[in-house]
């Protein structure tokens, strides 16, 4: 219930927000700036929304595609090593590296010590 109702109260306030930020413009204004505005988010080539939307899909992959047809082990090590190679967030050696160390340890963690079944 209380999730709920905190959604319910962000909801609200973001529709407040919303029409504080229509007063004063007309129709054809409101649709030329938000269509500029988005404009811009894919614009440029070092736009960080490209990097979103590819996590986001590569995110969908993982929970639709990869987890009903492989084992836990194979697909989360298959998402981790996607994701970071996307983001480029460092030399591919490392980027094995933590997937191998991230994967085993939940694994050794959950499955091992806690006795929890992974999907």
């Amino acid at each position: 219930l209380l999730p709920v109702f905190l959604g319910g109260c962000l909801l609200l306030c973001s529709l407040i927000l919303l029409f504080r930020s229509w007063v004063g413009q007309r129709l054809p204004e409101l649709v030329f700036s938000v269509a500029a505005h988005i404009r811009s988010w894919f614009g440029s080539a070092d736009s960080d929304w490209q990097r979103i939307v590819g996590g986001i899909v590569l995110l969908g992959v993982y929970i639709f595609v990869l987890i009903p047809v492989f084992e836990f082990w194979l697909s989360a090590s298959l998402f981790l090593l996607s994701i970071f190679l996307f983001l480029r967030a460092a030399a591919p050696w490392k980027i094995v590296l933590v997937t191998i160390g991230s994967v085993g340890g939940i694994i050794l963690l959950f499955a091992n010590i806690f006795n929890v079944m992974l999907p």
